[in-house]
């Protein structure tokens, strides 16, 4: 339902680039990049992994051919997975309140934002 928080549990995933990620000294990606997370008034667009129910893997095989069908996804792109705990938990740390909450663009019912 448009509105609903997302539960802590579950987990968004957000289209990133090659260059979204940080590279570790062996040449492995890291963590996503602070500049991945691109505000605007509106919060920013993520997509619900466990929007509908099923195993996470399940879940996040959906949510890819999502991407794939709304973006152009390249070999070397990837899909960034965050706990919506994690979100809420990281932003306190910094003295922030952000909710990640259910408000789909009309015709996409999976993609939430976070505030």
């Amino acid at each position: 339902m448009k509105g609903e928080e997302i539960p802590q549990k579950d987990h968004v995933a957000l289209h990133c680039e090659s260059l979204d990620f940080e590279v570790g000294p062996d040449g492995t990606r890291g963590g996503l990049k602070i500049d991945v997370f691109r505000v605007d008034d509106d919060g920013i667009s993520v997509y619900w992994v466990e929007h509908e129910p099923g195993p996470f893997e399940q879940c996040f095989e959906r949510t890819c051919c999502l991407l794939a069908s709304l973006r152009t996804v390249r070999r070397k792109h990837a899909c960034g997975i965050l706990n919506v705990s994690e979100i809420i938990q990281a932003a306190a740390a910094t003295n922030r309140v952000v909710t990640v909450v259910h408000d789909p663009i009309e015709g996409r019912s999976r993609i939430p934002r976070i505030h």
